[in-house]
């Protein structure tokens, strides 16, 4: 699923070399993540990395162009009182984005199902959930079979492709780190006969400290909401968080702390050198969530952006256009840490 579409993303980027032109990497990145997504979620092609608006493109856009007014109320109305919400016609997301999502996967449904077809995918797993005998525990319908995959894109989709543009940000201004990422990119990459496989990517440790300095610095969800599951006495105040009581967890606000990590805004992929990782605080560092809630992707979304990496790295060098609008700003309105704006970077062949 990953490998088989670096090509495409190549193509695309050396399509901008040949016009003389930067390219936005972050819509780049998008298009390329889209269609990964719905390989593994739907079984299907999107072809975004050949076609800049498909349908996934769009609706996929529209999932997290959130109005401020859907926001403030995602996130102030009691959970008693979201299924009244749903009722009265209130949704999370805009109603076209739930027909064509809902109506993609019960095609693909009934699609498999008529024709038999096999195929080592997500949805493959929920259909084999769905279609276990009766009586059989932990069998799912239709109707959660959808919902898995609306989950699984969002997840997937726009947390991966904005940690890529991000590492692509930093390392089109730090060249040390760039030349230092390449050098160890085409090294392991060699020894694998210059194959993208699982077993060369985990060789890749320069790549996954890069990966978790960016994680650091620009958190996916910068906020984490929890319910407390008993009476908890704040030491050192007179505030008692009561058990039921949601509070949110300001993960960036944690790692950005220069008492956890000095010189924070500086991106220094040495603060996860197999020294320093060990000397990071406990809970400082937590862009996916801890515990039995941690994000179940975490995996998934390191590896769809760890391709995208040593496909682009491996083959171009990429520094900062003046398209760009430095310092960055992130958007204002978003469940997602973003920038704001386009992320224009120059592409040179190497």
């Amino acid at each position: 699923y990953f490998s088989g579409k670096t090509k495409g993303l190549e193509e695309l980027v050396r399509s901008h070399i040949k016009n003389n032109q930067p390219l936005d990497i972050k819509e780049v990145i998008a298009r390329f993540t889209t269609d990964i997504i719905v390989s593994c979620a739907f079984g299907l092609e999107s072809n975004s990395l050949e076609v800049a608006e498909t349908e996934f493109r769009k609706y996929g856009r529209k999932v997290f162009d959130l109005k401020a007014w859907r926001m403030v109320l995602l996130n102030s109305v009691p959970r008693s009182l979201l299924t009244l919400c749903y009722h009265l016609g209130f949704t999370a997301f805009p109603r076209d984005v739930s027909q064509f999502f809902n109506k993609t996967v019960q095609d693909t449904i009934r699609y498999r199902e008529d024709t038999k077809l096999y195929r080592k995918d997500f949805m493959q797993l929920l259909l084999e959930m769905k279609n276990k005998e009766n009586g059989a525990i932990n069998k799912i319908t239709d109707e959660e079979i959808i919902s898995q995959c609306f989950v699984f894109f969002i997840a997937g989709y726009e947390t991966s492709a904005t940690t890529t543009t991000f590492v692509l940000l930093e390392l089109s201004q730090n060249q040390d780190i760039q030349e230092k990422l390449r050098a160890e990119i085409r090294e392991v990459l060699e020894k694998h006969e210059g194959a993208i496989t699982y077993d060369a990517i985990m060789e890749m440790t320069y790549l996954e400290m890069v990966i978790n300095e960016t994680l650091r610095k620009y958190p996916p969800v910068p906020m984490i909401p929890r319910f407390c599951t008993k009476d908890y006495h704040v030491p050192g105040t007179e505030v008692t968080i009561k058990k039921g009581t949601q509070v949110q967890i300001p993960v960036w606000g944690l790692q950005t702390d220069p008492e956890y990590f000095p010189n924070p805004e500086k991106f220094n992929p040495e603060n996860f050198s197999a020294e320093n990782k060990s000397k990071i605080p406990e809970m400082t560092f937590i862009p996916f969530g801890e515990g039995p809630r941690m994000c179940i992707g975490l995996r998934f979304g390191k590896l769809q952006s760890k391709v995208a990496l040593v496909s682009l790295l491996r083959n171009f060098n990429f520094t900062l256009s003046e398209k760009t609008h430095t310092p960055i700003e992130f958007e204002k309105v978003s469940f997602i840490l973003s920038v704001e704006g386009d992320v224009w970077l120059n592409a040179t062949e190497i």
